[in-house]
């Protein structure tokens, strides 16, 4: 027995045959403390992982160890609650804020409606103790006033805001106005040549000439200072626009100096140009039609001159 268990002892053993790192690894994990207890270095807990954008459990990490609370994004709930410490307040937006800092707008609709019976009240009264002509003026004139109101009509914005702003909106909105009172005239003129009677409006057909531009960018300066022309400037008094109030004034006396000085300008430069009728050079439908095409060539440089602006 002696013997055997010596031989036993002195025998060479076997060699083992070795194992793959994956195995390895997979038995480490197993056997190793680290996997039942939260990893500690030098007696400090370890950190907990960042959790990933796509959101993953809160579990924590090991025994006696929470995960930090995710950071909530801008887009979460205001109404969440961190993880500890409390009920979190809600977050208030900045679209809230502004809507809680504004004052409630005073009712306004008893103030309109009071006016529309005073307009309505004072046409009556111009029908029966003047004439029926006087209250149609009244109307007509406040239902331009308000169309230009509401709409911001103005003719200096429309050569103006191309070279400052780049929209032409507006410019766009006066070509389409010229067209469809071209239209208009122009059937309301043929129908008096139609019928053998004196073509109205023929007085505001003036000669064209030097002074006619000269005149126009005059007239150009004076209306970008003022910011607005004639239905601009009223407009904007009607707004209660303290400097149109004075450009009104002021607009008020130059016409007046105007008139009193005309028949002057009309002898020493206007009358020297000639008169340009369309229907005199290419017949009714002629002379629509160039007008119609000159507004259209217009229209599309306007939109062009937009698009370029937008695009620089």
């Amino acid at each position: 027995m002696s013997d055997e268990k010596n031989n036993q002892e002195t025998a060479t053993p076997e060699r083992r045959k070795p194992r793959r790192p994956s195995q390895m690894a997979q038995e480490e994990t197993k056997t190793s403390p680290a996997a039942e207890t939260p990893a500690e270095n030098n007696g400090e807990k370890r950190k907990p992982r960042r959790p990933s954008r796509e959101g993953q459990s809160s579990e924590p990490n090991g025994e006696g160890e929470e995960r930090k609370p995710r950071r909530p994004s801008r887009a979460a709930s205001s109404t969440d609650a961190p993880a500890e410490g409390g009920e979190r307040k809600p977050r208030r937006s900045s679209t809230s804020s502004r809507a809680g800092s504004r004052k409630k707008k005073k009712d306004q609709m008893p103030i309109g409606m009071a006016v529309f019976a005073g307009i309505i009240a004072f046409a009556l009264y111009l029908n029966f103790a003047k004439s029926g002509e006087l209250a149609m003026y009244w109307v007509v004139g406040i239902c331009f006033g308000f169309i230009l109101r509401r709409a911001s009509f103005c003719f200096t914005a429309s050569m103006r805001d191309p070279y400052l702003t780049g929209s032409t909106s507006v410019t766009r909105a006066v070509l389409i106005a010229f067209a469809i009172t071209s239209i208009g005239f122009t059937a309301i003129k043929y129908g008096y040549f139609r019928m053998g009677l004196p073509i109205p409006g023929m007085s505001y057909v003036v000669p064209i000439s030097v002074a006619t531009g000269v005149g126009a960018f005059i007239f150009g300066i004076g209306m970008v200072i003022a910011g607005g022309c004639a239905s601009g400037t009223l407009m904007r008094v009607g707004e209660g626009f303290h400097m149109q109030v004075l450009s009104l004034l002021f607009f008020v006396i130059g016409s007046l100096w105007g008139a009193h000085d005309f028949g002057f300008w009309k002898r020493t430069f206007m009358i020297s140009g000639k008169k340009v009728f369309l229907p005199d050079y290419f017949g009714w439908f002629g002379g629509i039609a160039v007008n119609l095409l000159i507004i259209v060539v217009l229209y599309i440089a306007a939109e062009k001159w937009e698009n370029r602006k937008n695009a620089a």
